[in-house]
């Protein structure tokens, strides 16, 4: 795939159509309706050579390390380390696992 140019930021309303998309192609559909519930100050979008690889949705708790509530990484992007650097940036724990998950 070449060099990877890869840019973590806060999501904010332009993301939404990325968003959707990515969810519906990871199966993290149902993540985006929280994300449109005010998760945005929660969220972070990754970027690849300028096109959208993933997200991450997380609830703030009183605890410190926030509960991850959702992530979904493009499947032609994953493989890459990005679910470890979405979790970074929110600071959830690396091997942190959405609410619910086994």
């Amino acid at each position: 795939m070449g060099a990877l140019a890869v840019s973590i930021t806060p999501a904010t309303r332009t993301d939404h159509e990325a968003v959707w998309e990515l969810a519906q192609e990871t199966d993290t559909d149902w993540a985006y309706l929280l994300w449109c519930a005010d998760y945005r100050r929660n969220a972070v979008v990754v970027t690849v050579n300028g096109h959208a690889a993933g997200f991450a949705i997380a609830n703030p708790t009183k605890r410190g390390a926030p509960e991850l509530v959702a992530v979904g990484i493009a499947p032609k992007y994953r493989r890459f380390g990005l679910r470890e650097s979405l979790l970074k940036a929110l600071g959830a724990q690396p091997d942190a696992r959405p609410t619910g998950a086994a």
